[in-house]
């Protein structure tokens, strides 16, 4: 199950303002920003790959296909993954980005927010857990963030038979 490309774009959005934040942090353990601003940008990548490339026709000036590449390079290549690009990335292309993705969203008709103001209710996230489920025995994690993305609380749901198997 996907989300609805709005919640896509607005998951984009929450994880470029948090990548600005942890930017802003002088002084914080540089590993820990690092992996910080890694995880963040894969959930800008899972977001823009949920998202009809249609969507994005509006923004040709982003490399939406780089992101997604990205996204997949940082997520499954780990020991691999170049600092400086990573770095880089954070400082100067998240603010474009996170710029172009209010736009779609504006043209969208989907709500304004601006910085640090993105909430998805509830009933929205009803549902989803983290990863994919592709039958079988599933449990499902669920976790609420601060706007600045810190943990306030997770629920881990029981293991549930959807009846099928992959």
């Amino acid at each position: 199950m996907t989300r609805d490309p709005k919640w896509r774009l607005l998951d984009m959005l929450s994880a470029c303002e948090a990548i600005t934040s942890y930017l802003q942090r002088v002084g914080s353990d540089e590993d820990m920003m690092f992996d910080a601003i890694r995880v963040r940008l894969i959930e800008v990548g899972e977001a823009a790959k949920d998202v009809p490339q249609s969507v994005f026709a509006g923004e040709p000036s982003i490399p939406w296909a780089e992101i997604i590449r990205m996204r997949d390079s940082l997520e499954h290549r780990y020991f691999d993954t170049s600092r400086t690009i990573v770095w880089v990335t954070a400082r100067d292309d998240i603010p474009e980005l996170e710029a172009a993705v209010r736009r779609i969203v504006a043209g969208l008709g989907g709500p304004e927010v601006g910085a640090g103001q993105l909430e998805h209710p509830v009933s929205e996230m009803a549902g989803f857990g983290v990863g994919r489920s592709r039958g079988g025995l599933t449990t499902k994690m669920h976790r609420a963030v601060d706007r600045n993305g810190r943990p306030l609380a997770a629920v881990v749901i029981r293991a549930i038979w959807t009846g099928q198997s992959r």
